[in-house]
C-alpha cells in the first residue's frame, strides 16, 4: 500500500486537469492567431507544468512511480489538450486510488482486530481482568468481552 495524503492526490489530479485546460487554451489561441494571448497562455501552461513537477518531485521514488501509473491515462490526455477527457480520467484515477486504499485498510483492520481478539483471550486467561484492559484502552469491560 502506498501511503500518500489524499490532498496530494487531489493536488496532482487538479494540476493534470489544469495542464489539459491550459494546453487546450494555447492551441485555441494559436489557431486564432492571437500571439499576445498565446504567449501569456504558454506562460500559464509552463507554470502549471512546473507546479506538477514540483508536486511529483516531493514524493519518494516508489510513490512517484505509483502516482504516474494511476494517472497515466489522464497524463496522456492532458498532453493532448483534451481537457474534458483528462478531467474525467483524473476523477476515475482518484476514485480508484481511494478504493484501493480503503480495501487495503479494511484488510489491515481485520488483521489487527484478529490479533487484538487473540491477545485479549490470552490476557484474560492469565488473570488480566477485562476492567484492566478496558481502562488501558479507554473502553468498557463489556466492549473488551466482545473482543473475545
Amino acid at each position: 500500500m502506498q501511503t500518500i495524503n489524499p490532498d496530494t492526490i487531489e493536488k496532482i489530479g487538479r494540476l493534470i486537469a489544469q495542464t489539459a485546460s491550459a494546453l487546450a487554451a494555447v492551441q485555441a489561441s494559436k489557431n486564432s492567431g492571437n500571439t499576445v494571448a498565446t504567449t501569456t497562455l504558454q506562460g500559464d501552461l509552463q507554470a502549471t507544468r512546473d507546479d506538477y513537477e514540483l508536486a511529483i518531485s516531493q514524493l519518494d521514488d516508489m510513490q512517484r512511480q505509483w502516482v504516474q501509473t494511476i494517472f497515466a491515462d489522464a497524463l496522456k490526455l492532458a498532453e493532448q489538450g483534451k481537457s474534458t477527457a483528462a478531467t474525467r480520467a483524473v476523477y476515475l484515477a482518484q476514485i480508484k486510488w481511494a478504493d484501493d486504499q480503503a480495501r487495503e485498510l479494511e484488510t489491515v483492520t481485520d488483521d489487527i482486530k484478529a490479533a487484538r481478539k487473540e491477545w485479549t483471550k490470552g490476557a484474560l486467561s492469565y488473570e488480566v481482568s477485562a476492567y484492566e484492559i478496558a481502562k488501558l484502552c479507554g473502553r468498557t469491560p463489556s466492549t473488551v468481552q466482545r473482543w473475545t
